[in-house]
């Protein structure tokens, strides 16, 4: 098999990922909430084994009844996003 590029991994990751998940429930803890200036939530679910990097768009958090918190138990319904920047692959 000949090498690919980093980038060409990544988008090949990107397209698996994202055809595999459009939508995924996902029950975690919330670990590391900012409350972004523009209005954005950025935060990590987690539980005892990994951690997933998240946001909700300020136009969906706007809906909740509840700000998010550390430590709150969450069960989320999301699409997967998966950006380049950003990955880490071990």
């Amino acid at each position: 098999m000949d090498p690919i590029s980093v980038s060409e991994l990544s988008g090949r990751i990107k397209s698996v990922l994202e055809s595999d998940f459009q939508f995924v429930h996902v029950t975690g803890e919330i670990s590391n909430f900012k409350h972004h200036t523009s209005g954005h939530f950025y935060f990590a679910l987690k539980d005892e084994n990994a951690q997933i990097s998240a946001l909700m768009w300020n136009s969906r958090n706007k809906q909740l009844s509840f700000i998010p918190k550390d430590g709150m138990k969450v069960s989320v319904r999301a699409d997967y996003l998966f950006t380049k920047a950003e990955e880490h692959i071990k």
